[in-house]
């Protein structure tokens, strides 16, 4: 019987067990236990976010997105520090050393020839009048990403507001709301958007926004937008409608405004952020097919949409030009997307919405 008096350690052999094992059982029941208390101590939000962290994908896109806000927003000092001229700045008769010889920036046919360089100036070349397409790249983008910010708040705010309303109160106010989104929807987007834009340029100014203003674009396509978003943020505040604490909420004598608000608004919070991402890759692009048109945002104002208008008649001699203003789109709008979906994800990992 001695053998057994040290159970840990020992089997009825007399041999003894390897330190490594020795409660092995019990440190694996002990880690599990662990790993699931810390997952149930997190909160819904603390969850989402070391899901997203754990996406290099959408880390990597998120990174990339601030990259290039952060080189948008830094034009003032791009123009005094690095180019040494502004993003509207023209430069016909200008010339420059290249290769140890004097090149014209615009040779006499009006064709830009001084093309891209790994120099300050004219780091991504010049275009038709002699302007840095660099440095109007980098202004372009702070007005193409303050459009596309601008028209993602207004699109959410105002869909949000119709969408919760009409989800909530349902009944007459919720088909009429429904009418009027499902008209407004079933008009071409980008057509209804170039003759809106046609009828505010003929008119000059609306109120104390002249046709000319960047407000106009962002306003114009936060409105229009915020009819398709209003019918998600509708389909989900009927289900949240049904729930037990908006039931009780009601029955404690709540006023409609404070239960949409206090009840109801939060739990919409992560389906808010899920399509921020995908609404701010919509905006950008929207902005650079009305820029492109002619309708956006209006010339000597550089955005990205009328920088590849700029590049039409250069697509053969001169293509730095129009890829001044596309890849900037390009890499931005793949970037909110890859982070608008890591975030549908992190927030939604079993695909529900």
């Amino acid at each position: 019987m001695t053998a057994f008096s040290q159970p840990n350690s020992t089997v009825s052999s007399g041999v003894s067990l390897p330190t490594n094992l020795q409660g092995g059982a019990g440190a694996l029941v002990g880690g599990a236990r662990a790993e699931n208390v810390t997952s149930q101590s997190e909160s819904p939000t603390q969850l989402a976010v070391r899901r997203f962290r754990t996406n290099k994908i959408a880390m990597i896109a998120l990174v990339g997105f601030i990259v290039i806000c952060c080189a948008s927003f830094a034009t003032p000092w791009l123009e005094q520090h690095w180019a040494g001229r502004t993003a509207v700045e023209q430069n016909l008769d200008g010339t420059m050393q290249l290769n140890g010889k004097k090149t014209e920036v615009v040779d006499l046919r009006g064709m830009p020839a001084v093309g891209p360089g790994l120099r300050k100036e004219y780091t991504f070349g010049a275009d038709g009048l002699g302007r840095d397409v660099f440095i109007r790249a980098m202004a372009g983008g702070s007005v193409s990403l303050r459009v596309g910010i601008g028209a993602t708040v207004l699109c959410i705010v105002l869909g949000t507001l119709v969408g919760i309303l009409g989800g909530y109160y349902r009944g007459r106010a919720d088909k009429i709301l429904t009418y009027v989104v499902d008209v407004m929807i079933a008009f071409p987007f980008m057509l209804f958007m170039i003759a809106l834009s046609a009828a505010i340029a003929m008119s000059g100014q609306i109120g104390p926004i002249k046709s000319t203003s960047i407000l106009v674009p962002m306003i114009m396509l936060g409105a229009l937008s915020s009819f398709g978003f209003s019918r998600v943020i509708r389909a989900n505040a009927i289900e949240l409608g049904n729930k037990e604490y908006v039931e009780a909420a009601r029955a404690l004598g709540g006023n409609d405004k404070r239960i949409m608000f206090l009840h109801v608004l939060p739990h919409l919070v992560p389906t808010i952020i899920t399509y921020s991402g995908i609404l701010l890759a919509a905006m950008i692009l929207g902005e650079a097919g009305l820029s492109f048109l002619g309708v956006g945002v209006q010339p000597p104002t550089p955005s990205w949409g009328n920088l590849i208008n700029d590049g039409r008649a250069f697509y053969s001699t001169a293509w730095w030009v129009a890829a001044g203003g596309g890849i900037p789109v390009m890499l931005t709008v793949l970037c909110a997307n890859l982070v608008g979906e890591g975030l549908e994800e992190a927030f939604d990992p079993k695909g529900s919405r």
